[in-house]
């Protein structure tokens, strides 16, 4: 930590011997008798016996808890920390504390550079601001890590209060059941800005009388990242069953999951400034809310706003229709009022930018470029699709809604390219006539080629190197060209049914490890692959006594060629497959013959001289 420089720190530490009575007052001692930049380390539990005010901490100190618990049994707060000091925490339970003004477990007039990790807080309550913890001065830099908020209380910031600016903290936590009467940030409140921060972790069951069943920023936020698993939290009476956000937001990233949240205005989200050059990558499902924008609300025009999610059974009233695609299906989109999928409600969706959005909705299907005030499609409705290519007709579906008023249109036969596409329902008895035409371009797949590295025995008679190639969704890709080059030469083959290519390499007969390069060209359906592998090829040493009686008739039959292993004392030699003496006689007197090292053996240079590679 930032406080501990000149010198390592000292640690004070209670022995078995000298567990104390556990009470406030005696803690409050053993702080006070901390150097600046000491560790204190707990042994036992404490509660609170009567300081009206709590432990004082003025000094940079870190405490190790060891998790042992700090009861307040509800007639204090727990920790004040004042003249902006460094105090570093870890594995703390602070539970039961009580403020009558601000900072239910802790106080901080500011803080910097901290880390707290493994800190539980536990019915917590301020009559004012911050449940448990409240800042008053800036927040920056500061790590927060496993941090658990559980049944915490207050009137704004049920878990955390933050009173101005928060800049490039993290912000790790587990909440649940945090709850703010009459106001806003069940979890959190930052009346300032919200600049580069990360705030992620698992945020259930918390709710606020009034709005943000999680966040609630008054000013601006730039550049943060909101991450995590967020579940059943609401934003009772107005907005934000996750997050308010008052300000201008701008550069931020939201990634996760929002399942079961709700508010009045905006179930998940609500923005009430313009946005800019946000990303949202996340699953909505099952959100709601009673006024509009299920997931998410923007009153302000939000700009460039990237949506790459999906939203599942979100609800609020909607009437209109909407339509996504991708490369192989056409599903359709729930749109209500000025609200996008359902799920949105905006005063200016033409500059909503929409990338892989999916939605199951209620009742029907619409069009993002024509935004028309009619009521959806209902279920049991035909929904017809017509593809072209080159201004003729390719492929024709059609499919009923299902009871959510969805039609899946699939059209996996269609080869790679660009095509134009229009998507109706017909005039009946119930509804009028509604298109929308755009373009469909359906890209090659990419494909892989599944191999490994290998050694082989030169000698071998037979040296097989097979791969596999498949697609990208691990469909094997059967009659297809594949080349092997190795070491100059070059190698064909074709898979099979199974996908598998072979190699016969019989004719390679150097020695050492070898690069090779394996190569598939691609077609009209798939994208060209290509991958290196090591070949190793090796010859062990063939002498007396050796087993390999296949390899060593192979050396006599050589030697006999070569004029050598004929007679013996006037014995006709036998090619029997048995390195004796009469074989080890024969590979010297051919070593000696061709000038290379006389040793009865047969290395790779002297079967390289015999001819048996």
């Amino acid at each position: 930590d930032s406080f501990l420089t000149s010198s390592e720190p000292s640690d004070v530490e209670l022995g078995d011997s000298e567990i104390d009575d556990g009470k406030f007052s005696t803690l409050q001692d053993k702080i006070d008798g901390l150097g600046d930049g000491e560790t204190l380390h707990l042994s036992n539990d404490y509660s609170n016996d009567g300081l009206t005010e709590g432990i004082i901490i003025s000094k940079n100190i870190r405490i190790e808890g060891n998790g042992y618990k700090l009861d307040a049994l509800n007639k204090s707060r727990i920790f004040t920390i004042t003249d902006s000091k460094t105090v570093a925490l870890n594995n703390i339970v602070f539970m039961n504390g009580f403020s009558g003004d601000n900072g239910g477990a802790i106080y901080f007039d500011s803080l910097s550079n901290s880390n707290f990790t493994n800190l539980t807080f536990i019915n917590n309550h301020a009559e004012n601001h911050g449940g448990a913890i409240y800042i008053e001065g800036d927040c920056s830099f500061n790590n927060f890590t496993n941090v658990n908020l559980k049944s915490n209380t207050a009137l704004r910031g049920g878990g955390i209060y933050f009173a101005a600016s928060v800049m490039n903290n993290t912000l790790d936590f587990v909440a649940s059941q945090n709850h703010v009467e009459n106001f806003s940030g069940a979890v959190f409140f930052v009346d300032g800005n919200a600049l580069y921060n990360i705030i992620k972790g698992e945020y259930k069951d918390n709710h606020a009388d009034h709005c943000a069943g999680v966040l609630y920023i008054h000013g601006d936020a730039i550049g943060n990242l909101l991450e995590g698993d967020f579940e059943n939290n609401t934003g009772l009476s107005e907005t934000g069953g996750v997050l308010t956000l008052m300000g201008t937001a701008s550069n931020n990233t939201f990634i996760g999951s929002f399942y079961n949240n709700s508010a009045r205005i905006g179930g998940v989200l609500y923005f009430y400034l313009p946005s800019f050059n946000n990303t949202i990558i996340a699953d909505f499902i099952n959100n709601s809310a009673t006024k509009s924008g299920s997931a998410i609300y923007f009153r302000g025009s939000p700009s460039n706003f990237i949506i790459n999610s999906s939203f599942i059974d979100n609800k609020a009233p909607a009437y209109c229709l909407n339509v996504t695609s991708n490369s192989r299906t056409i599903k359709a989109l729930l749109i209500g009022n000025n609200s996008v999928a359902n799920a949105f409600n905006s005063p200016d969706i033409d500059n909503l930018v929409f990338d892989n959005v999916t939605y199951w909705g209620e009742n029907g299907l619409v069009n993002t470029d024509d935004i028309l005030p009619i009521i959806g499609v209902g279920s049991g409705q035909k929904i017809i699709l017509e593809i072209y290519k080159d201004n003729k007709l390719a492929y024709k579906i059609s499919n009923i809604t299902d009871k959510n008023g969805i039609a899946l249109l699939n059209y996996p036969q269609l080869d790679p390219g660009n095509y134009t596409y229009l998507l109706y329902h017909e005039d009946n008895s119930y509804y009028g006539y509604i298109e929308q035409s755009g373009n469909i371009s359906i890209p090659k797949i990419a494909s892989k080629i599944i191999a490994k590295n290998k050694s082989f025995n030169l000698i071998s008679s037979t040296k097989i190197y097979s791969i596999v190639l498949k697609d990208n969704n691990n469909k094997v890709l059967k009659n297809k060209k594949v080349i092997l080059k190795l070491n100059g030469k070059t190698y064909v083959s074709k898979t099979n049914s199974k996908g598998k290519a072979t190699f016969k390499l019989d004719g390679f007969k150097k020695m050492g490890t070898f690069t090779a390069v394996i190569s598939y060209a691609g077609d009209d359906h798939y994208i060209k692959a290509s991958k290196k592998i090591k070949l190793k090829f090796t010859f062990k040493t063939i002498k007396k006594g050796s087993k390999d009686k296949l390899t060593v008739k192979k050396i006599q039959r050589a030697l006999k060629r070569n004029g050598f292993y004929l007679t013996f004392k006037k014995h006709y030699l036998k090619v029997d497959g048995i390195y004796g003496v009469c074989t080890v006689r024969s590979v010297k007197e051919f070593q000696r013959a061709k000038g290379l090292k006389v040793t009865g053996k047969v290395n790779y240079s002297t079967a390289k001289k015999l001819g048996i590679l």
